[in-house]
């Protein structure tokens, strides 16, 4: 989660995803990590969303796909874990104008409450 909301575009790639693991307090190896991933987007659990390139380019490289694949936080994510990101990641965090809810990254900073 920290690599995600810290990044400049409010996703990570899948390689960058699955290098994290290493820094984990506990273990847990790449290919788990990988199967964890597919499996939130199989059953549909919402923690996290992938973007792939080009919204799957049906031309691409299938492993070029897979490795560029970009995760972002899903609704889930943001909506059950919102305290604890305001709370950890508070200089990163604002408020939408027109919601009022949590709003990471923006596309257009001035529409955020300052």
């Amino acid at each position: 989660m920290k690599l995600i909301v810290l990044s400049d575009e409010g996703s990570i790639t899948m390689v960058d995803a699955l290098n994290a693991v290493d820094s984990l307090d506990f273990k847990l190896s790449k290919h788990e990590a990988a199967q964890l991933i597919e499996k939130d987007w199989v059953t549909s659990d919402k923690w996290l969303k992938g973007v792939t390139p080009f919204q799957l380019d049906r031309t691409q490289d299938e492993e070029y796909v897979a490795d560029n694949t970009m995760i972002t936080l899903g609704t889930r994510s943001i909506v059950e874990l919102e305290r604890y990101i305001r709370d950890t990641f508070s200089e990163y965090v604002k408020d939408c104008n027109i919601c009022t809810r949590i709003c990471i990254r923006v596309s257009n900073p001035s529409a955020l409450v300052v």
